[in-house]
């Protein structure tokens, strides 16, 4: 079931996201699905509030239940939120992440790091 998940993904009306990792939750905004996901971190991190879907307290089903009424109750929003998710999601890849993390780590050190590859 490789791909099931995304594909399952793909026909839904919006990615509840509790419990998912970041990656997850950004894996999944290519389906143009909105995210509704539990305000923690890497979760947070992920999904921005309001425009690629909605961050809703930890263990707050009343808010939960708003913000899914809320997307499924209004097309447009929700398919502005999805737009706009594969939009943010396409800002992030691996290769950025590398180049990130060792220009952090050269100017930790205050040199340049040998290269592996």
């Amino acid at each position: 079931m490789k791909n099931g998940g995304n594909q399952l993904a793909a026909r839904a009306a919006l990615v509840r996201a509790l419990s998912f990792s970041a990656v997850a939750a950004l894996t999944l905004n290519p389906a143009l699905t909105p995210v509704v996901a539990s305000d923690s971190p890497g979760l947070r991190e992920s999904v921005v509030h309001g425009k690629t879907g909605y961050l809703v307290r930890h263990g707050d089903i009343h808010d939960l239940g708003e913000k899914i009424v809320t997307l499924l109750s209004d097309d447009a929003l929700a398919q502005a939120m999805a737009e706009e998710g594969v939009r943010w999601a396409s800002t992030f890849s691996w290769e950025r992440s590398a180049e990130k993390t060792l220009a952090l780590i050269e100017e930790m050190l205050g040199r340049p790091v040998r290269s592996i590859a």
